[in-house]
């Protein structure tokens, strides 16, 4: 059967969706507005930023599960790179 885990997701075009190698809980979303992150499975999303443009389209998101990393290819914004750990440290608390 079919899940819905559009949550609180702007209406806007999503173009990739990850899934955290480590929990499944944590999804990664990629939109024509930013990314954004859930923490539970889809219910919910917060935009996450941590030094991307705000905004900026995102059209692909790689997991390197080796160093932990998060890279993101953005439309006409460039590659960014950061660590998953700052992601995954809300469910820490």
């Amino acid at each position: 059967t079919w899940k819905d885990i559009a949550g609180n997701l702007p209406l806007e075009a999503v173009n990739v969706i990850r899934e955290d190698p480590t929990n499944p809980s944590i999804l990664y979303v990629g939109t024509d507005g930013g990314v954004y992150v859930s923490w539970d499975g889809g219910q919910t999303y917060k935009g996450w930023y941590a030094g991307l443009p705000k905004s900026v389209p995102v059209h692909d998101i790689a997991i390197q599960q080796r160093e932990n990393e998060i890279v993101i290819g953005t439309h006409g914004r460039s590659l960014y790179v950061g660590k998953l750990s700052a992601i995954q440290k809300p469910l820490q608390r």
